[in-house]
């Protein structure tokens, strides 16, 4: 018996690690081995959005704190030349507020997202935040044989 989100080997597109993480049906992270990045897939590209920034937050030890109950959304508005370097800046402000307000995120609320902006809100609450320092520069988003979205994104 798997553990509510994890996939098992019949799923349709096992994503290849040993720690593989289902957010939803429709979008889904695995951690690279040594916590090193994360590999998302998603049918939307809000949805990648999402999944990247879950995994990031998935590859430390970052944890609610206990005594938090309370979500705290932290807004951002973002523009990049293209999807790969979007990407880069929702996850490199994730990290910024994240060290800066001493919160975890688990979500993202979009009100916008293009090809080249994005606005909306980190959704969490505090505790400690992911170790990562910085973002890869060059990801690339694509779409697979399934038609998802697809990225892998390697961590500094």
């Amino acid at each position: 018996m798997r553990s509510k989100g994890m996939f098992s080997s019949d799923d349709p597109l096992p994503l290849g690690s040993k720690k593989c993480y289902n957010t939803t049906d429709m979008k889904r992270y695995e951690l690279l081995p040594g916590g090193t990045g994360v590999h998302a897939t998603a049918s939307t590209r809000a949805g990648l959005y999402t999944a990247a920034l879950q995994g990031l937050f998935a590859t430390s030890e970052s944890l609610a704190d206990s005594d938090a109950s309370e979500k705290i959304e932290r807004p951002f508005k973002l523009e990049a030349a293209d999807p790969g370097e979007l990407m880069v800046a929702l996850l490199g402000e994730a990290i910024k507020q994240a060290a800066s307000h001493g919160d975890t995120y688990d979500n993202v609320s979009f009100t916008l997202v293009t090809d080249k902006k994005a606005e909306g809100a980190y959704i969490g609450q505090r505790g400690k935040s992911p170790a990562v320092r910085g973002i890869g520069k060059n990801i690339v988003i694509e779409k697979n044989d399934l038609g998802e979205w697809d990225t892998v994104i390697k961590f500094e």
